[in-house]
């Protein structure tokens, strides 16, 4: 009888060294393909597929703009554009918007934008005659219409005259009609022959013209500026004479000095204190805040006519505090005494003298001084308004124009 056998078990797998086949059955191992076979079939593949989707697309239908030689001699607008002009257009276009943005701040630069716009108008219109006539001579039917325009007016005055029976009038008419008509087309071909000939001068001195525009203009508005910075200088200056505020300085010291000399006279004024005790601020001020605050407050103002004022400032810019402390202390103090001694031998009694410490309470009295500078600035900020106060920093910054006022 013939053994029956069962298929071996056959598997597919994948290693490092490319696709393998297995026998389950005997164990046997077979190597498919390579890692540079697979490499190449799936390039093989990729290929295939590409050219399979190529051949299903639609070749779209394309056609190409062409040219014919007339129309690459003359371009439609009579020049042709270069591809790097169109930066400059834009750039130009830009200062325009910008000049036209500030036109309504700045009387000088809208006066600079309508003469700049004026003079670019005039340039323009150089430049489109030098166009126009440059082209011209293609154009055998140019000046026909003017022309015809012409004759007719002229035939019409001859049949005016020939009807109110002026015959000699219409001869000398059509004669000087012909002269002026001639003499009108040779000044007009001179003229165009002269654009033609020398159309580079005539935009040069469209632009210097243009630039003559711009440098006017400038100097107007350079005055402007010198006007308000003139202006602005004399707006943040000390407006009082220089003798005046020296002396006000002058003055104010002195308050100054006579307060230092109070404070070191106190033990004199206030006597009978244990103890005084000193906590001053420095005495001094800075001369520019001084100045800087009768000017905003007084504006032009004489050394006599703010003596009062430098009182109250110094009356606001020091607080002297004098503060009485009264404190109860002991001190040691030696006492005798007696006592009675009996002799005990002999029995007789004695006076004996000690002395001992106690101590004694009594007043102790301080006086406590204290002096603060609050500064001009604190001054101006509670007595000035705020338009004031705002002219006084302004003066504090430009120090009146006058850094060297004080030494």
């Amino acid at each position: 009888m013939k053994e029956l056998k069962s298929p071996d078990k056959i598997v597919q797998q994948m290693t490092r060294d490319g696709a393998v086949e297995i026998n389950k059955t005997t164990s046997n191992t077979k190597r498919i393909r390579t890692p540079e076979q697979q490499a190449t079939k799936k390039k093989l593949t990729r290929k295939a597929n590409k050219k399979i989707y190529d051949k299903a697309q639609k070749t779209p239908e394309t056609s190409r703009l062409k040219f014919t030689n007339t129309e690459w001699e003359t371009p439609p607008n009579g020049k042709l554009q270069h591809i790097f002009t169109r930066p400059g257009r834009e750039a130009v276009s830009l200062i325009r918007s910008e000049v036209r943005k500030n036109e309504d701040d700045n009387t000088g630069v809208q006066a600079l934008g309508f003469s700049k716009r004026t003079a670019e108008s005039a340039t323009h219109k150089i430049s489109d005659v030098h166009n126009r006539l440059k082209f011209e001579p293609k154009n055998k039917n140019a000046g026909t219409s003017k022309k015809a325009l012409q004759k007719s007016k002229i035939k019409r005055d001859y049949a005016k005259a020939f009807r109110q029976g002026d015959f000699e009038g219409v001869k000398k008419s059509a004669k000087k009609a012909k002269e002026a008509v001639k003499k009108a087309e040779d000044r007009l071909r001179e003229t165009a022959k002269f654009t033609r000939k020398h159309w580079k001068g005539i935009t040069v001195l469209g632009i210097l013209a243009v630039l003559g525009t711009f440098i006017f203009v400038g100097c107007s508005s350079c005055t402007e500026m010198f006007s308000g910075a003139f202006t602005a200088i004399i707006g943040t200056s000390y407006t009082a004479a220089e003798d005046d505020i020296l002396g006000t300085e002058a003055d104010y010291t002195i308050l100054e000095n006579a307060l230092a000399v109070r404070i070191d006279n106190i033990p004199n004024t206030y006597p009978g204190y244990d103890e005084y005790n000193y906590y001053l601020d420095e005495i001094g001020h800075d001369p520019f805040e001084l100045a800087s605050y009768l000017t905003a407050k007084h504006n032009a103002y004489t050394r006599t006519g703010v003596q009062s004022e430098l009182a109250a400032i110094i009356s606001q810019q020091y607080t002297l505090t004098l503060t009485t402390v009264t404190e109860i202390r002991y001190r040691t103090e030696l006492r005798t005494g007696t006592y009675a001694y009996t002799d005990p031998e002999t029995g007789e009694v004695y006076e004996v003298e000690y002395t001992y410490e106690v101590q004694v309470p009594y007043y102790y009295y301080i006086l406590n001084v204290t002096l603060i500078n609050n500064g001009i600035d604190s001054v101006a900020q509670t007595n000035l308004t705020p338009e004031q106060y705002e002219m006084y920093l302004v003066y504090m910054e430009t120090k009146g124009n006058r850094p060297d006022l004080f030494p």
